[in-house]
């Protein structure tokens, strides 16, 4: 049945779904292709439909939807997906496919598909947000994000040396990151962006970025364990955009129940639900809310022990709470530290009791939610014990300890359930043990800690003190290639889920050696 509505980057995308054109059809024996859906894709049209055997090809015809004119052919596919890059913000278009078989004959023609992009327009730019650092030997890599639709010509980048001096320009750049080699290994930095639009205007500085460079020391002074070992794994299923449709996949989760698979996917505003094998099930969260839908910016996932699905939603700042079935249950309004300042909801973890922990990405916090929902908030911007830094995604373990990823701190920081600091582990290394950008956190039964690292696109294991165990490899004992690997979540037996954000893929896969 093809979906009814599928949100974008660029707008919302109304797909309807109409009946076969009248008129004579083809005479061949190949079924009609059957939708799976429309998205937008950097301006551009994605089509895709289920893979069926008895297609050669798949022929996409398109019309302009108010034109009178028939469906014109765009283009074929021999694959399940067809991206046309001629389409038109603000243009309704409709599609039909049609298989061709191994006889080269055409089949009966599938059911119209509508697709729009809403028309962009360049607004003025705010300050940008930091998305990670990392020290490396020979100075500071920084990065941050660019927002879509803004009016950027580039952006400057400032420095100060802590804790009395100055922010000076450091550099300008068109692009969203900058290594900074000129600085001294022992003192402390805080660096600010601005962004400029075509009129050279300036927005104001950004939240300030402070850290220590302290780089690795050479190898022959690093502790004896830091070699890379790895923990071997197959796949059991990798599903990626061209399977089903996946923008910006962020967090995972896996049912306790059914051993079902949760993918929040923050660019398209739902929750995918596949079986433990990787077969597509159904979405969540994609009914209509007061901008059309319901979920905005689903980033962070978990499951409680009866696989109540909570996903926490940044773009709402709530936590939404979904029965098994996936009806909508309750919405958890998380407030702002203050008013006028936004919050920045990335993560949820559920206790014994029903009692929740969110993670407040913006204001570098937590939130122990009661049975009723009132938060008490802990934790402030800095590099203390007990401060955060883009606290992303959390879980708990079985004595109730949550355990928090902190992006800019690259480091994972541990606190008891009634919300005091137990200590930390990691550091800015690119060896075994060393940290990143870590993203994902899921810990084990028996205390292990899987760690998903964004810049280092790894997912290292630790022991319950902290210490480096593996990496997680293929069958061969290579590392994972993983493209910007965000959450982590661990299921039945020895499966192990991992959404990558930059790939925009869900692993599957089975842990084949190591204790689990």
């Amino acid at each position: 049945m093809p979906w009814k509505r599928v949100a974008a980057v660029a707008g919302l995308l109304v797909l309807t779904a109409g009946q076969p054109l009248p008129g004579a059809e083809p005479s061949g024996q190949v079924p009609p292709p059957q939708w799976v859906g429309a998205a937008e894709d950097r301006g551009r049209a994605r089509l895709t439909w289920i893979r069926n055997p008895a297609f050669a090809a798949v022929r996409v015809y398109r019309r302009q939807s108010e034109a009178a004119a028939g469906f014109a052919p765009v283009g074929e596919s021999r694959e399940n997906s067809y991206l046309d890059a001629t389409v038109q913000p603000g243009v309704a278009y409709a599609y039909r496919l049609a298989g061709v078989g191994r006889d080269g004959r055409e089949g009966r023609p599938s059911t119209e598909m509508g697709f729009r992009i809403a028309p962009v327009t360049r607004r003025s730019p705010e300050p940008p947000d930091w998305e990670g650092h990392l020290v490396l030997p020979a100075g500071i890599g920084l990065k941050w994000s660019a927002r879509e639709g803004e009016d950027v010509l580039a952006y400057n980048l400032y420095r100060r040396e802590l804790p009395v001096g100055q922010f000076q320009l450091l550099a300008s750049s068109k692009g969203t990151s900058y290594q900074d080699n000129a600085v001294e290994a022992g003192r402390r930095y805080a660096y600010a962006l601005t962004a400029l639009d075509s009129s050279f205007r300036e927005t104001a500085f950004s939240a300030p970025l402070e850290l220590l460079f302290a780089p690795a020391p050479p190898a022959a002074e690093r502790r004896a364990e830091e070699t890379w070992r790895v923990r071997r794994t197959r796949a059991v299923a990798v599903i990626a955009a061209a399977d089903v449709p996946l923008l910006r996949p962020a967090d995972v989760a896996v049912g306790p129940v059914t051993g079902n698979v949760y993918l929040a996917d923050s660019g398209l505003g739902r929750v995918l639900v596949f079986s433990a094998a990787g077969g597509y099930l159904r979405s969540v969260g994609a009914g209509a809310g007061p901008d059309g839908k319901l979920l905005r910016n689903a980033i962070g996932v978990a499951c409680d022990g009866e696989e109540h699905l909570y996903v926490a939603d940044a773009g709402r700042s709530a936590v939404y709470v979904f029965a098994p079935g996936g009806e909508l249950l309750r919405r958890i309004d998380i407030p702002p530290p203050e008013i006028g300042v936004a919050t920045g909801i990335s993560d949820v973890a559920v206790g014994a009791g029903g009692r929740l922990f969110v993670l407040d990405n913006l204001n570098n916090r937590v939130g122990a939610l009661d049975r009723v929902g009132q938060p008490r908030f802990f934790g402030a911007l800095g590099a203390k014990e007990g401060d955060l830094s883009a606290p992303t995604f959390c879980d708990l373990d079985a004595a109730g300890n949550l355990y928090v990823a902190e992006a800019f701190n690259a480091r994972v920081q541990v606190f008891s359930p009634a919300g005091q600091f137990a200590r930390h582990f990691g550091r800015y290394v690119r060896g075994p043990g060393g940290m990143g950008r870590p993203k994902g956190v899921a810990v084990d039964r028996s205390g292990e800690v899987y760690v998903a690292d964004s810049w280092l696109n790894t997912v290292q294991v630790f022991d319950a003190a902290g210490r480096f165990v593996a990496v997680l490899a293929d069958e061969d004992g290579v590392p994972l290639d993983l493209g910007s690997p965000n959450g982590v979540a661990l299921g039945r037996g020895r499966l192990v889920a991992i959404a990558e954000r930059l790939s925009a893929r869900l692993q599957i896969r089975e842990i084949i050696d190591g204790p689990r």
